[in-house]
């Protein structure tokens, strides 16, 4: 397979996808009418969706987990990868995962959506890694001064990152909008989850109030080592399916594990890297990755796109303390 300096993306309603995502699903995933009740989970790429997305599943079943893989993916499904119909028969209640930007979500009042924002240093450098990971991209040999290039100028996945976070910003203080950072998920998960559970439902905040059991469950299946080591190897296994092979698994992740076929040589992609597919935050990254050049674009870059917003006040707090000390004990 060919690997370039720029990734390889798709563009549908002029939104940028990575190969193996289908034209028609995603087409119909924006006429989806939502149903009363339910939940969206909504981020831009590689902000925290599976992580919240394995929150809002064990809160609104009560700390249980789905028993394998064809489930999981029946209880998570991703709007944009398997269109209208298959959201409409999905299992409930159960959230939705979408990556879509405010003006094209499909939007209820009766429904409830879920925003995790992430600072744009540390989404940066996570989507770069996942760009490389995944040969649909044909980025293997990518360089990170590449990858920065095209996320600083707009062109990743879902389009500009900053018009993506602006478009949910604008909205944080509706009433079905329960809208949070990755790094304030990080720094008080316990609290967050409390407050992610009466927003879904006031039955959901008081059952895990009243036991203790089923909060502890949640915080526990959620937690970092716990989906390193379980549900990123649903996901693993999901995309090492071969193409001829039966499969209860949705027909647009089907498609999406197939697109990592190298269409010149019939071979299908290396086994994958748990340890890729869920990274601990990147912050620690930021001095070693990010040159001082690139720090000044991305200032000049934030300044352009957030003149009118006090958005970057979200992490005010991290950018004025060290990062070591910021997260400690976290």
């Amino acid at each position: 397979m060919s690997s370039s300096s720029i990734p390889r993306y798709i563009t549908v309603e002029g939104l940028r996808f990575v190969e193996g995502f289908e034209p028609a699903t995603i087409r119909s995933a924006l006429t989806y009418q939502p149903r009363p009740y339910d939940v969206f989970v909504v981020t831009y790429p590689k902000c925290g969706t599976t992580w919240m997305m394995q929150i809002a599943l064990l809160i609104l079943h009560e700390g249980q987990l789905p028993e394998n893989t064809e489930e999981y993916f029946a209880f998570t499904p991703y709007l944009e990868m398997l269109g209208a119909e298959a959201i409409e028969k999905m299992p409930r209640p159960s959230p939705i995962r979408s990556h879509l930007p405010f003006e094209m979500i499909p939007y209820a009042k009766h429904a409830k959506y879920i925003y995790v924002a992430r600072n744009p240093k540390d989404c940066c450098v996570s989507m770069y890694h996942h760009t490389k990971m995944f040969p649909a991209y044909e980025f293997s040999k990518g360089s990170f001064d590449d990858f920065f290039k095209v996320f600083i100028q707009g062109a990743t996945d879902y389009n500009d990152y900053f018009d993506h976070l602006l478009s949910w910003y604008e909205h944080k203080d509706d009433e079905n909008v329960f809208f949070i950072t990755y790094e304030q998920l990080k720094n008080d998960t316990r609290g967050a989850v409390l407050q992610i559970a009466d927003f879904l439902g006031k039955k959901y905040g008081q059952l895990l109030r009243q036991k203790s059991k089923v909060l502890e469950k949640v915080l526990h299946y959620s937690s970092f080592d716990c989906m390193r080591r379980d549900t990123f190897a649903l996901w693993k296994e999901a995309l090492q399916i071969t193409p001829q092979a039966e499969s209860d698994l949705p027909r647009g992740l089907l498609s999406w594990a197939e697109s990592a076929v190298d269409s010149h040589y019939g071979q299908k992609m290396p086994m994958l890297n748990i340890r890729d597919m869920m990274r601990r935050s990147s912050l620690m990254e930021w001095d070693t990755i990010l040159k001082p050049s690139q720090e000044e674009k991305l200032r000049r870059r934030i300044g352009e796109k957030t003149r009118n917003s006090d958005v970057m006040d979200l992490w005010k707090e991290l950018e004025s303390k060290d990062v070591d000390e910021y997260f400690v004990n976290r």
